[in-house]
């Protein structure tokens, strides 16, 4: 069974409150950026802006301006150039809740080899950290594997995911460590490092162009004068006269879930948003293409479940298309996208559709054979109706002995908040209702939730 869904985001932002923060709906897609990429400067185009450097030995690190992936900006190690970037992810827009739900944590970046000896040396290291920085989770690749060693003058990519690593996860520091193979203290010769990603909550890596390259995707066609990915007037990537395509694939059994909890079938969202782009700026071009492919996979590559949105025909506003897949069958280990269009006006140069945040979430299913008491009580609350309609009240009843002040979140897909509420629960068989404020058709979740309780449902609104 697979659900879509093809809306309007204007008027989303405006019932969320976020026009005064986004002043132009039409080109921005500010609101997305937690899901796409964390960090700051990820692709080091204006310097080290944002990054603290921690060593910068013999002569120092150079600024190279067009020196990284896709001929953007980019960092060339000393002798030793180490930097690092904090992320306080409630600062950057993330509920302590839905944090504590452990959300999958990737992080990648670029490096090639530079100087006399290509073969430069390099250490990355992610930490996730709680309210107080004590470390829940860490991985660090040369504790782990040794120095990673450049593939001469090619880019390399390095990626490390975080799964199951429990609650409390409240801040995440990046550090990169590059090194010259030669140790030369009188030249800067060392490691290139460019295009960082940061995300947690989401599958896909750079999923929209912060870093301001095509980093992190394959591209399939490139029709025109090409794909388009340093835009300064929007957010996203852009056709051009003729198709451009891109993928990316996500391997989820590298990412750290094993093959039978990828066997209970989780339910599986994919989506991402299209904007037309009026080369002409007459009100009229707007009506560029898109298509968006999914594809679930086996490990051998064999298709499981599937999905092709047809041609999606660009407007002013950005649409939001996407997929949930659900009961495809045992076997699943990858994820497959596939995007991209061509600018319907046909002018040379990059005047096509932008595509921007792509993102996929699974939600697993809480066993049945459960004995602790805490957790048993948390799956006896039900939500009507189910689907509901915009505007139309909805009800929750709760079947267990927890009494008190109980306080209700309901968050969209993207995780943020939009109604929240405090109510009195009197008795163990409790029913309430509210009506949340206008919103559009999507998938949401509705927590309630109590010093260590907390329960939550899905509820689709029509």
């Amino acid at each position: 069974m697979k659900n879509s869904n093809v809306y309007s985001l204007s008027n989303y932002l405006m019932t969320l409150g976020l026009v005064a923060m986004i002043a132009f709906v039409s080109n921005t897609m500010t609101a997305q950026v937690q899901y796409v990429n964390l960090l700051t400067n990820p692709g080091i185009n204006d310097t080290l802006t944002d990054w603290t450097i921690v060593f910068d030995q013999g002569t120092g690190h150079l600024h190279l301006p067009t020196g990284g992936y896709d001929g953007t900006g980019a960092i060339q190690a000393g002798y030793r150039t180490q930097i690092t970037q904090e992320i306080d992810l409630i600062a950057a827009g993330y509920t302590a809740a839905k944090l504590d739900e452990a959300p999958i944590v990737r992080y990648s970046d670029f490096i090639k080899g530079a100087g006399p000896d290509p073969l430069d040396l390099y250490e990355y290291e992610v930490k996730l950290l709680d309210v107080n920085d004590n470390v829940i989770a860490e991985y660090n690749s040369y504790v782990d594997n040794g120095w990673v060693t450049t593939d001469g003058t090619n880019w390399k990519m390095n990626t490390h995911s975080f799964v199951n690593y429990g609650a409390g996860l409240r801040k995440i520091t990046i550090l990169r460590n590059g090194v010259d193979a030669e140790f030369d203290q009188t030249s800067t010769v060392g490691v290139i490092m460019d295009a960082a990603c940061l995300v947690v909550g989401n599958h896909f890596l750079y999923a929209s162009n912060r870093t301001k390259d095509l980093a992190g995707w394959t591209v399939t066609e490139n029709g025109g004068d090409g794909w388009k990915a340093n835009h300064t007037a929007v957010t996203g990537f852009q056709t051009s006269f003729n198709t451009c395509t891109k993928n990316q694939t996500v391997n989820l059994l590298d990412l750290g879930y094993t093959a039978a909890e990828l066997n209970t079938e989780p339910k599986i969202t994919v989506w991402e948003f299209f904007l037309g782009f009026d080369g002409s700026g007459s009100g009229t071009g707007f009506g560029d293409t898109h298509e968006m492919t999914i594809e679930l996979l086996d490990n051998n590559g064999n298709v499981l479940d599937s999905y092709t949105s047809g041609v999606i025909t660009g407007t002013d506003q950005w649409q939001q298309l996407g997929h949930t897949f659900e009961n495809y069958g045992p076997g699943l280990a990858k994820v497959n996208v596939e995007h991209g269009g061509y600018d319907f006006e046909y002018w040379a140069g990059h005047y096509g559709g932008i595509v921007d945040a792509t993102q996929m979430i699974m939600e697993f299913q809480v066993s049945t054979d459960v004995t602790d008491e805490v957790v048993e009580k948390t799956t006896r609350m039900s939500v009507f109706p189910n689907p509901v309609a915009s505007n139309e009240a909805v009800s929750i009843v709760m079947d267990h002995d927890i009494t008190g002040t109980f306080q209700l979140e309901m968050t969209d897909a993207l995780g943020r908040t939009v109604f929240n509420s405090t109510f009195e629960k009197t008795s163990t068989e409790f029913q309430m209702s509210f009506t949340p404020n206008q919103l559009p058709a999507g998938i949401y979740q509705i927590s309630v939730m109590k010093e260590d309780f907390m329960t939550s449902k899905r509820i689709s609104i029509q």
